[in-house]
């Protein structure tokens, strides 16, 4: 019963109210069979949740010259949550570069870069030939461009002989 409110909740277009139900479903003992496809219904209802949140743009070095970090939103947070139970769920999933890279460019995006720069730096080692690795060593890049530094020179110089050696 749980399983079908959550459907029409979804439809109804309360999107969290729904994902809330379908994590009920989903830890219930009831019926395996649904607990995965509330899953499924948990991460479709909670991406619309995540698709109405407003967030910052990507970090420009033309335009921040300091590291500004801003909070991180609840809601993100708990999805990153739901995401890493998806990581754990299938490690070898095809998704799974991608669903890291999420989560790393939210941190990115609120400038939280001591979050970020060991996920974009974990996805370019670990998923080197996906789009995700292209976009994780920009990323690391441009974060030393921002964060400047004392030894900015021997960072920049770091990561950028990372991106031209190993070639993502």
């Amino acid at each position: 019963a749980q399983f079908y409110m959550g459907q029409a909740l979804y439809y109804s277009a309360k999107y969290l109210e729904a994902a809330r139900i379908f994590k009920a479903v989903q830890y219930s003992k009831i019926s395996v069979r649904k607990a995965k496809e509330a899953l499924t219904w948990r991460i479709t209802a909670f991406s619309e949740v995540v698709a109405k949140i407003k967030l910052p743009p990507d970090p420009d070095p033309k335009k921040h010259k300091t590291v500004n970090r801003q909070p991180m939103p609840p809601l993100l947070k708990e999805y990153h949550a739901l995401l890493g139970e998806l990581i754990a769920a299938d490690p070898k999933s095809k998704d799974v570069p991608a669903y890291r890279y999420l989560i790393a460019a939210h941190y990115y995006r609120h400038m939280q870069f001591p979050e970020a720069r060991p996920m974009f730096q974990a996805i370019y080692d670990k998923y080197c030939n996906t789009k995700q690795a292209f976009f994780a060593g920009q990323h690391l890049l441009t974060m030393v461009t921002i964060e400047k530094g004392d030894d900015y020179l021997n960072r920049l110089e770091r990561v950028a002989y990372m991106l031209r050696t190993k070639q993502c």
